[in-house]
């Protein structure tokens, strides 16, 4: 559906209107008629970009994805940092993409009530019969910081694993709890299968200050396979030709059947490797004897399953585990390794 110019340009200066009288200031042309000088060559882009899948992290950060004539974008609100992806170009900002951006993800301004009547006092069409519109780079400096990339995204479900990595760009480079081997390990999921994964949960985390925060939605990544061993015990038992997130379906559907949390942790971690088991054992505190090594993978499920249930649950037994003595990046950095074995073994039909 096209996009209306008149009210988009109505509606960005009309949010600058209210933010300044919400903190006390009316500004002089409030409700005039005001717009972003634009050229004809912007008009297609303003009109019929569409807006596909966006996140919105806080009022001044912000994804979001624009498709155009086959071409598709990456547009950032409040990243700084570099963009690393293969295949992605920056482009330079000009009065359509920003006219869009303001209009459809609304990010709050950060530009003082002073520098805004700065801007936005400067003229209107009513006050100057030969007005032409405000300059774009005179807008687009009351706002964080706004960028377009061009993607090679092939079909929308990428948009989500390339939204992660721009996350983990930011924080890697940025002022963050993720350091660099942590960040070189997160892409690594990025290659998973972006229909499967749930990179939205772990977008809206990677910027807690909270760390354990992110260890939850890395967790959530494990628990939406719980059904996996079950399912496939019942397929090869009744011969059936279905896939088993198929019948885990069905069994949740039409019986309400739901599988043992622990015991299915135990079953896909079979799937992980040695060393990111013992990752995960160590860093949650290993105040027990070496010889729990000799069975890793039940030690370092219960271990996972023990953290998640802190973290989650209010009990007195469940805080008994000391939460301080965890190296949360380690955890993180075990789990992500955990992730990519066990949806590897997952989808191409291992057994385990």
């Amino acid at each position: 559906m096209s996009r209306r110019m008149i009210t988009a340009n109505r509606e960005i200066f009309t949010a600058l209107d209210q933010f300044c009288a919400t903190r006390g200031t009316a500004l002089q042309n409030a409700g005039k008629p005001r717009w972003i000088a634009s050229e004809p060559k912007h008009r297609d882009f303003l009109k019929d970009a569409t807006l596909g899948d966006t996140i919105s992290f806080s009022a001044g950060r912000k994804l979001a994805r624009f498709d155009h004539s086959a071409r598709s974008f990456l547009c950032t609100v409040g990243f700084d940092q570099e963009i690393f992806s293969s295949g992605t170009l920056e482009v330079d900002l000009d009065p359509a993409f920003l006219t869009v951006a303001l209009y459809e993800l609304k990010p709050r301004p950060l530009g003082s009530v002073s520098n805004i009547r700065d801007v936005v006092e400067f003229s209107d069409k009513e006050a100057d019969s030969s007005y032409t519109g405000h300059l774009f780079d005179g807008l687009a400096s009351l706002f964080p910081s706004v960028r377009f990339f061009e993607v090679p995204f092939r079909t929308p479900e990428q948009t989500w694993s390339f939204f992660f990595r721009t996350c983990i760009d930011e924080c890697e480079f940025g002022p963050s709890w993720i350091e660099k081997d942590l960040a070189d390990t997160l892409r690594s999921m990025c290659d998973l299968d972006a229909e499967r994964i749930p990179y939205r949960v772990l977008c809206r985390s990677i910027f807690d200050g909270d760390i354990s925060s992110f260890f939850l939605a890395q967790y959530r990544c494990l628990e939406a396979l719980y059904a996996y061993s079950s399912a496939k015990d019942l397929i090869n038992a009744l011969g059936l030709k279905q896939s088993w997130d198929e019948v885990a379906t069905v069994l949740e559907d039409k019986l309400g059947w739901h599988p043992r949390e622990e015991g299915s942790l135990i079953k896909l971690l079979s799937f992980a490797s040695d060393l990111d088991l013992r990752l995960v054992f160590d860093a949650t505190g290993r105040d027990a004897a070496v010889e729990e090594y000799a069975n890793l993978t039940s030690t370092a499920a219960k271990r996972v399953y023990g953290l998640r249930n802190s973290i989650v649950h209010y009990r007195p037994a469940q805080h008994s585990l000391r939460t301080e003595v965890i190296d949360w990046i380690s955890v993180c950095k075990a789990m992500a390794g955990i992730i990519i074995d066990v949806y590897h073994g997952v989808f191409i039909d291992k057994i385990p």
